[in-house]
């Protein structure tokens, strides 16, 4: 008898990628309060409610997974894994950034069920690469990571990012150095070229939670992380977008701020190319000499990417054991598999490594649009 895998937001652009990946292994219950039709035998919808308890309750009894691709996260908080926990069943979340900071809590230390957080792009697929690329090295000394993005982003998304700033979620303005997170701040309007970018961009260090937990386990000692801004607009639209944050928490309030950023994002993804660029570059030693290698890849459609890594998430729950409590991804999913389904999915593309000089001064004399 086939297993049974859960899909909250079922007919988003996530969910759909999801069922499209697994309704040929696995039945699918879809779940979401408005009505979702599907051709595949192998999937049924059911209305759900997720913030109503009983209508999740009963959602999740049906399940032996459940996978919660809906959103906003920053508003569902732990509804769906505590009633995962409850009902003694598996977990994947695409963002999850809540659960995280609970982890140490009785609901996931007392727990035999396995809760798998950041199954998407950033966390996700952000954190999955250096496992695969430490491989090439004996010690990695420093990795540094410009993730570009220029795309439509949705209200459940955007509003995501507004209430950010109120978790844990990592550290503005800082690097990681030997377990530690350090101040870390470059000249706000210093453009910057970076191997592999087609432009000059404006770089904004951050380290998130995810990054920390893999540069740990990967034994990378140090980490900078960039958000590349492609363009000065935009900069100006990250600056000011926390300018009135001890009002966020007002529902009215929120939703305005939403519908105004909303606006000011879509007339940017309107009138400018829309790009998911991610560079790795790091430096390390191999043999006993000193190397650096970097990889680039360009993600085609992010929405798809983040649905597939969070099917392979819940493919890997199913047919293995693994750790209970709290894990990222990237601690548990296998980054050679994923990034191969990804390239073969064609999400991926221009995935590709290659040697860089070990003296970063002589960057200047590449072409920055070639890696």
């Amino acid at each position: 008898m086939k297993k049974t895998v859960g899909v909250l937001g079922c007919g988003g652009a996530v969910g759909k990628e999801v069922i499209r990946h697994l309704s040929e292994k696995y039945s699918i219950l879809g779940g979401q309060r408005s009505f979702c039709e599907f051709e595949n035998k192998n999937v049924k919808w059911i209305k759900t409610d997720i913030f109503d308890p009983e209508s999740l309750d009963r959602f999740c009894r049906q399940c032996d997974l459940v996978i919660n691709s809906a959103g906003p996260s920053s508003k569902i908080k732990l509804r769906v894994a505590e009633c995962a926990a409850a009902n003694n069943i598996d977990y994947v979340d695409t963002s999850g950034e809540s659960i995280y900071i609970e982890r140490e809590t009785d609901l996931f230390k007392d727990t035999r069920n396995s809760f798998v957080i950041g199954a998407g792009l950033e966390a996700g697929l952000s954190g999955l690469i250096p496992y695969r690329l430490v491989r090439d090295f004996d010690e990695v000394e420093l990795a540094e990571c410009y993730f570009g993005s220029r795309q439509r982003i949705s209200r459940a998304s955007l509003m995501d990012l507004l209430c950010s700033c109120f978790i844990d979620s990592g550290y503005a303005n800082a690097c990681y150095e030997n377990g530690k997170i350090v101040s870390y701040k470059v000249p706000r309007e210093e453009k910057h070229r970076v191997p592999g970018f087609r432009d000059e961009i404006y770089r904004k260090p951050y380290i998130s939670n995810e990054i920390i937990v893999m540069a740990g386990q990967c034994g990378i000692k140090a980490v900078k992380w960039y958000h590349a801004i492609a363009d000065m607009e935009t900069m100006n639209i990250l600056d000011t977008l926390f300018e009135s944050v001890d009002r966020i928490d007002q529902e009215d309030f929120l939703e305005a701020l939403t519908d105004k950023y909303m606006v000011m994002f879509d007339a940017i993804a309107n009138t400018r190319p829309l790009f998911n660029s991610i560079l790795y570059d790091l430096t390390g030693i191999k043999n006993g000499e000193p190397i650096r290698k970097a990889t680039l890849c360009q993600v085609e459609e992010a929405y798809r990417l983040c649905g597939v890594v969070s099917a392979l998430a819940a493919e890997h729950l199913l047919e293995n054991r693994c750790k209970e409590g709290v894990s990222w991804a990237c601690e548990v999913l296998d980054a050679e598999k994923v990034i191969e389904t990804l390239v073969k999915d064609n999400i991926l593309r221009d995935f590709k490594t290659v040697t860089l000089p070990v003296d970063r001064n002589e960057d200047e004399e590449q072409d920055s649009g070639e890696l």
